[in-house]
């Protein structure tokens, strides 16, 4: 028996979502409500959840442990409100709690951005209901440490959740970043030695825009972390990323080689190694690194916390780009497409294939390539019209006579006196 263990306030907008995608793989329903003063309640009702009111007093385990003491279940599954299980995975998660002599699965958690990006980690998300398994923290709360402590297995599921929290529109409306901060300042006071708490407030430091706070925060994570636990390697990640933000390159550098010793197959290390060479103009050290983070491909397994992409269709952009400034442009032309194979939802990226394409004087596959892009106001796709009419007139100055350049300013003129552009 599983049961579904939930602690929410003022979720109307997201619970529907959630309790849907998860009410066929579950036997029971908790959800303890902190203080909703909106149809939370109602919508968990709907779904036959049993719903207790409790005081919250900033501390997420607390509030988790309450949750778990209601449950009659033998194993535990817990989900925040702006998340989503994902489709037709009730039989695997019924057979996962059929299996002996395991104690919690990591799911992964894909973190959805506005910028289309996915972060991927993973995280402890069903448990078995026993006493001593209890949560920890009063914010970023962990179940693991109560279960391996107790001599617990814990395993991958391989099933996903896709978390929506982290959109602007979510995290404004809920003014997690103050709240965050609130905590995470109060527990690393409270607990000045642990490097969990400080690598969470440095992450509360950059919600809050503030780069200097976070990159102290995270270097004296990196001071005192366990390299073997399993947020050490993106503690290195975030902190070269700030590092760059503040411009303090060879600081940037130094970390990266002393991460790649301590995890070599960490793709978006090498991802990021290769965006600061192109930065520092090293071209030919940043091709390699991004042929490098080919080589190593998706983190699926788990293992770190990683950007979609890193592994496959972003190095084959820059590395488009790169070619670009070698001026081969048939290889750039091979990466880029190669790239829209596996992303193609970016108007940006088929804009830059449209430009390659002019450049190897391909005029007619660029155009067509224009003509296939959406049909309406899209601010890139006004820009680019107005681009391509300022090349083609500068081309038929050349080639008066050439009936695919004429018939092309012609379309683009057409298109843009049309649509009022």
């Amino acid at each position: 028996m599983i049961t579904l263990c939930m602690i929410v306030k003022n979720e109307e907008h997201n619970l529907a979502r959630c309790l849907n995608s998860v009410k066929d793989s579950v036997d029971e329903m908790i959800i303890v409500d902190t203080g909703s003063k909106d149809t939370t309640v109602d919508i968990a009702k709907q779904f036959d959840a049993k719903v207790y009111s409790y005081h919250w007093d900033d501390d997420f385990a607390a509030a988790r442990n309450f949750s778990i003491s209601k449950a009659i279940g033998d194993w535990i599954l817990y989900l925040d409100a702006d998340e989503e299980l994902e489709t037709n995975c009730c039989q695997r998660l019924k057979a996962l709690a059929n299996k002996p002599g395991i104690d919690g699965y990591f799911f992964q958690i894909n973190n959805l951005s506005d910028s289309n990006d996915t972060i991927r980690h993973i995280n402890v998300r069903m448990f078995k209901n026993k006493p001593e398994h209890r949560f920890e923290g009063r914010l970023h709360e962990q179940i693991m440490n109560s279960i391996t402590s107790n001599g617990g297995l814990v395993v991958n599921s391989r099933i996903n959740i896709f978390h929506y929290g982290y959109l602007s529109s979510e995290f404004i409306a809920k003014n997690k970043a103050r709240r965050n901060y609130r905590i995470n300042k109060r527990l690393v006071e409270e607990y000045p030695n642990q490097p969990f708490y400080l690598y969470n407030l440095a992450g509360a430091y950059i919600n809050l825009d503030d780069l200097e706070g976070a990159a102290a925060n995270y270097r004296k994570a990196l001071e005192m972390v366990d390299l073997k636990a399993l947020y050490a390697p993106n503690i290195f990640l975030s902190y070269i990323s700030c590092l760059i933000k503040l411009g303090q390159l060879a600081e940037a550098v130094k970390y990266i080689e002393e991460s790649k010793i301590y995890y070599p197959d960490y793709v978006d290390i090498h991802f990021l190694e290769g965006q600061l060479f192109s930065r520092l103009g090293h071209t030919e050290r940043a091709r390699l690194c991004f042929e490098k983070c080919l080589s190593l491909g998706e983190q699926t397994k788990g293992k770190y916390t990683s950007r979609t992409g890193v592994g496959s269709f972003l190095p084959l952009f820059e590395l488009a780009q790169i070619y670009k400034t070698y001026g081969d442009i048939k290889k750039a032309i091979y990466y880029q497409t190669q790239g829209l194979k596996l992303k193609n939802n970016n108007i940006k990226d088929f804009i830059t294939l449209a430009h390659l394409l002019y450049e190897n004087k391909e005029y007619h596959l660029s155009g067509k390539l224009l003509a296939g892009l959406p049909n309406d106001k899209d601010e890139l796709k006004i820009i680019y019209l107005k681009k391509s009419l300022t090349k083609i007139l500068a081309a038929m100055q050349k080639y008066p006579h050439d009936p695919i350049l004429n018939n092309w300013l012609i379309d683009i003129q057409k298109e843009l006196l049309q649509n009022d552009y």
